[in-house]
């Protein structure tokens, strides 16, 4: 077991692990699904209030809504939509994605082109052409996961671009994701933004720190982070408590990243630097529920900057927040943007 390595050992397998992307989990099964209805297996994530996907390995999606009955054994949702046969045949994963397609926010997003990665981009509704929000997902999320920040944005007369970042088995920390949204941004600005908001859900709200700590155009105004990784150094140390491993083991494995950086950068300082405030207001949505990064990390960071607005939600698994928060969650999201 791995709480039997020597610290040494252990700190080298931690730090090996770090830049990898972990797999999405297929583990859910789908025990009935008529007339509207779907029976799943009891955890915590199937019985939270709200909307939520199930996703199939080969990409199939089916929108599930609110919790008609639910028992320690099973819960009864709404079905939104028609379960694909395979569904009931083998393991399905949770997700809080709730679109299949982009098509699914209602208009037809145009597609546009940037740097190293492709986003939608979606006018907004009143026809705003200077207000904009730019959407990045978490670890291993494609934009269709990010999709779900275009309902708030909206409310609030935003238009929307949304980044679809496709990741390979390792990740740079959200170096090449701070690059994303400088050009992203770089585009909004040369198609006459004045006002950008930037929504990062997880790591995607780490790349967002790190873009403005490292030089972020002024148009810039305010930040949105949905269970946000504030600290690399939290995040490796909340990986290592989860495995059972003595806390010297965080110290050593950061050592060993810092180490291993590309170009003498170090991951410890990613992010937000610690000793200065951050300039720009942000909303920053979390809960205890959070098991992969700490909410304590996001107490403290919104204790440390004035500028940070914590809103603790109902207890929920990573990133699940919003979608249990419902429209009161993108009331306020909405309500932030407008001010």
């Amino acid at each position: 077991m791995l709480r039997l390595l020597p610290d040494a050992a252990a700190a080298r397998f931690v730090a090996s692990r770090a830049p990898r992307v972990s797999p999405r989990r297929y583990r859910l099964r789908v025990l009935h699904a008529a007339d509207g209805v779907v029976v799943l297996e009891s955890t915590q994530s199937t019985v939270m209030p709200g909307r939520y996907g199930l996703l199939d390995r080969d990409g199939s999606f089916v929108q599930v809504g609110d919790v008609l009955r639910a028992s320690p054994e099973q819960v009864v949702r709404r079905l939104h939509g028609e379960l694909p046969p395979q569904m009931l045949t083998r393991p399905v994963s949770w997700t809080g994605r709730l679109h299949a397609s982009p098509a699914d926010v209602g208009r037809m997003p145009e597609l546009i082109e940037l740097a190293d990665v492709q986003a939608w981009q979606f006018q907004a509704l009143g026809g705003e052409r200077e207000r904009w929000a730019v959407h990045l997902g978490g670890l291993g999320a494609d934009g269709l996961s990010a999709l779900r920040g275009v309902t708030a944005a909206d409310m609030a007369g935003y238009g929307s671009l949304v980044l679809n970042v496709e990741y390979g088995g390792t990740h740079t920390f959200g170096v090449d994701e701070r690059e994303h949204l400088r050009a992203a941004i770089a585009y909004l600005r040369a198609i006459g933004a004045t006002r950008v908001s930037i929504i990062g859900w997880s790591y995607g709200a780490s790349a967002a720190l790190s873009y403005i700590a490292s030089g972020a155009d002024d148009i810039v105004t305010s930040l949105v982070g949905v269970s946000p990784l504030v600290s690399w150094r939290d995040a490796i140390r909340a990986a290592v408590e989860s495995a059972g491993l003595r806390p010297s083991v965080t110290d050593r494995a950061m050592r060993l990243l810092d180490e291993a950086a590309a170009s003498g950068l170090e991951v410890s300082a990613l992010g937000w630097p610690g000793d200065a405030p951050l300039p720009i207001p942000m909303l920053a949505i979390h809960s205890r529920g959070d098991r992969t990064l700490p909410f304590s990390s996001t107490a403290a960071f919104a204790e440390r900057n004035p500028s940070v607005v914590l809103s603790e939600r109902t207890p929920s698994p990573h990133t699940l927040e919003w979608n249990a928060g419902g429209n009161a969650l993108l009331a306020d999201v909405a309500s932030f943007l407008r001010r």
